[in-house]
């Protein structure tokens, strides 16, 4: 079971880091573009290629990491040397913080640090939900629902949005269906 939690942990840290990329790029979006509702803003970007090789280059990309990551896990400093470039290898290092290049300065304390990028990542994954639920339900971004709020503090309440669902069921993309979903939070949605 330990080595579970520590892959537990791993998975942990990668899922926190992504979700606080994302909650920095929700709100960066709708503070430089309010016009644009950031969940439906990619299937309205017109692209001069097909997004089909953009997603099949993309997932034999992450595959290809994330094997080296799983691999990294299994027996540990296994993957610091280039396969393609043998004159560049990482320094060893503990699960999840590979420094070397990747982490050039670090300003403060270390375990310190480790613990802040874990707190913050929690929020993140939190807030992440939150900003997906409440734009499936308004139909708004998150600012845009921060300032009907602070607008009017007493209807403009999470609990008080009647239930149901703002967001179309699927959106159409370069000839692609995505399903788009509510989360199944609400009877009837």
């Amino acid at each position: 079971m330990p080595d579970r939690l520590k892959w537990f942990r791993e998975s942990e840290l990668v899922h926190s880091r992504w979700a606080m990329l994302g909650v920095a790029g929700i709100l960066v979006q709708e503070i430089a573009k309010p016009d644009v509702f950031f969940y439906d803003a990619a299937a309205k970007t017109e692209l001069p290629f097909d997004i089909r090789g953009v997603l099949a280059a993309e997932f034999l990309m992450m595959h290809f990491v994330e094997n080296l990551r799983m691999q990294d896990f299994k027996k540990l400093n296994s993957v610091n040397q280039d396969p393609i470039f043998k004159g560049n290898k990482l320094p060893d290092h503990e699960p999840g913080y590979p420094g070397g290049v990747f982490a050039p300065f670090i300003p403060g304390d270390l375990e310190e640090m480790k613990v802040k990028e874990l707190k913050n990542g929690r929020l993140a994954m939190v807030a992440f939900v939150g900003m997906i639920v409440a734009a499936q339900v308004t139909g708004k971004g998150p600012i845009a629902n921060l300032v009907d709020h602070l607008a009017s503090p007493m209807t403009n309440l999470f609990i008080g949005v009647s239930p149901g669902c703002a967001i179309p069921p699927s959106v159409d993309y370069q000839g692609i269906t995505i399903p788009t979903p509510c989360l199944p939070l609400w009877p009837g949605a």
